[in-house]
């Protein structure tokens, strides 16, 4: 029995010995967008494109970026299983076949191309990495067949086989597997990064030559390989058996304390005030997310990875001789964290926040959290009114992208910008408000335009599967609050919110946003919206094609109206 362990680029590891593969008894493939996010953020965070130029102008070569262990099974020069790391190398090859496939529309970068494929096919043009294949029952049914279509597709950046034909049951099977999703997605995050690179002028030739180094030569695991099968199943199981590793706001509290170690008088406030803290947001990850957010809105724009590392330089810079900064601290902490609370839950004076919290839209609460920070000398009403001006703008933004379908890793650091601009202004709040329209309306966040907006919401088909959906329910409940009272829009509980078609007698008319009836639960009853069309016009025979387009219309008007960023 013997364990081996090296350092790793991507290549290495999946060319070292022998080809790997994942064994039947591994989980399916299972990141989804939010993993891609939290890989993207933290990636492009230590390797954004003002970092890279930077490492241009002064000559200096990047830093290499760790991603953890792969575990790996099996003798000799023979084919090896994967125990653990199946999903980071998955997701990473797929990145690297997207980047590729963008290359094949650039003549000159040929030649890379062939190196990079050479990566991940071996000489025979197998894949160097195997995933699991079907069961007996569905053989075909696999992520093994996707990936191998991603893989064959290297040499050009069209779709992949089972786009072709969407009937086939076998495709459509295809497509909800999680693999294909994720690899339709980092497609489009690769388009942002392109794009951002564009902002810094970087052809698109010269960014993808930038991601293609950092892909295969910056990113470093530690492989560590044995020939005993139960040996190192059992050494894996130890690896995750001993204790759970502290998360980001352990570290952050434990640098907190260390700082005020120094002063007893110190000591006992922030004990008791981090204790405050960790009973206003009980949950770890509200914990984490909020100690992210709170960072971005006032500093520079951070990743979960650099929370521990960004709270800690900033306790180093606290005097250890007067108490004063780390009790400023520790109450703004709690302030925000308080307000935080309230934003989550979105009920009583906050539920205007509800729309936001429907669509997931997280990544707009550095922008809230800088407005209640900057007025918390005002009255707690007045301060309430202006995070209301400002969740309907953010409402804005989020339902067009949401709705269609483009939230981009660009509009987080949009948003954390706004805070930041939030915090440091001395304009009027009429300017700010103002100001973060124009700021956000800047072409590399792809917020939807109204054009955009009405072609999406004119042509959309909403089935049965749409209409129950979070942001379809929250886009309808907010026209119609809207409808009511254009100054103060609260959106029931999704519970509340109830959605279905119009129909003339037995058969459905058109699936779009004009043949859909809103019910909103008002105690015991279920009232009518007051977007739906008029009864007299809901009576057989008098609902048909030409009703349907008109009060799509309306619903189209109202929406532009509702979230204008004019």
């Amino acid at each position: 029995m013997s364990i081996h362990s090296n350092e790793y680029n991507l290549p290495q590891v999946l060319s070292e010995s022998g080809d790997l593969y994942v064994p039947w008894f591994q989980r399916d493939y299972t990141w989804d967008y939010e993993n891609i996010d939290e890989l993207f953020m933290d990636l492009f965070d230590e390797y954004s494109w003002d970092n890279i130029i930077e490492s241009s102008t002064t000559n200096t070569p990047l830093r290499d970026y760790f991603l953890g262990a792969v575990m790996l099974c099996g003798q000799g020069n023979s084919r090896r299983m994967i125990l653990d790391g199946q999903q980071r190398l998955t997701t990473l090859t797929m990145l690297l076949a997207c980047l590729l496939r963008r290359m094949s529309l650039h003549p000159q970068l040929e030649s890379l191309r062939r190196e990079g494929t050479g990566i991940l096919r071996n000489q025979n043009n197998d894949n160097r990495l195997q995933l699991k294949r079907g069961n007996d029952a569905t053989p075909l049914d696999s992520d093994q067949n996707v990936y191998a279509q991603i893989m064959e597709a290297l040499h050009h950046n069209s779709g992949l086989a089972l786009d072709q034909n969407a009937a086939d049951p076998l495709n459509t099977a295809l497509q909800k597997r999680q693999i294909y999703n994720t690899f339709q997605y980092l497609t489009l995050k690769l388009e942002d990064q392109l794009a951002l690179a564009s902002q810094r002028n970087y052809t698109e030739v010269e960014g993808l030559k930038k991601l293609y180094k950092i892909l295969t030569e910056n990113l470093i695991f530690v492989s560590i390989r044995t020939d005993d099968e139960d040996y190192a199943i059992k050494f894996f199981e130890t690896l995750n058996a001993r204790g759970e590793d502290l998360r980001p706001d352990d570290l952050v509290k434990n640098a907190l304390f260390l700082q005020a170690n120094n002063n007893v008088a110190t000591r006992s406030i922030v004990v008791s005030k981090w204790d405050r803290f960790a009973q206003l947001l009980p949950e770890p990850t509200d914990r984490i997310d909020f100690l992210r957010f709170y960072w971005n809105s006032q500093r520079s724009f951070i990743g979960k990875t650099r929370v521990y590392k960004s709270y800690k330089g900033l306790f180093t810079q606290f005097r250890t001789a007067n108490s004063a900064d780390i009790e400023s601290f520790c109450n703004e902490l709690n302030f925000s964290a308080d307000f935080y609370k309230n934003i989550l839950k979105a009920s009583g004076q906050y539920s205007y926040c509800r729309g936001l919290l429907l669509i997931g839209a997280k990544i707009c609460r550095p922008v809230m959290l800088a407005v209640n920070r900057k007025y918390a000398h005002d009255l707690p009403a007045e301060r309430r009114a202006r995070v209301y001006e400002i969740v309907r703008i953010l409402e804005a933004v989020m339902m067009r992208c949401a709705i269609c379908e483009q939230v981009t890793t660009s509009l987080e650091r949009g948003f954390a910008q706004v805070a930041v601009m939030i915090s440091s202004s001395t304009d009027t709040w009429p300017v700010i408000l103002n100001d973060i329209k124009n700021h956000l309306q800047n072409p590399i966040y792809r917020v939807p335009d109204n054009e955009e907006f009405k072609n999406r919401l004119q042509n959309v088909v909403l089935l049965h599967s749409d209409i129950v959906k979070f942001k379809w329910r929250a886009f309808f409940a907010t026209l119609d609050r809207y409808t009511v009272n254009p100054d103060l829009v609260t959106i029931p509980q999704v519970s509340d919110i109830k959605l279905d078609y119009a129909q003339q007698g037995p058969a459905q008319y058109h699936q779009s946003v004009g043949n859909i009836l809103i019910h909103i639960k008002d105690d015991q009853f279920i009232n009518p919206g007051a977007i739906n069309p008029s009864a007299d016009r809901l009576v057989a025979g008098n609902w048909n094609a030409a009703n349907v387009a008109v009060q799509k219309q309306k619903i189209i008007n109202t929406a532009l109206a509702c979230w204008s960023l004019e």
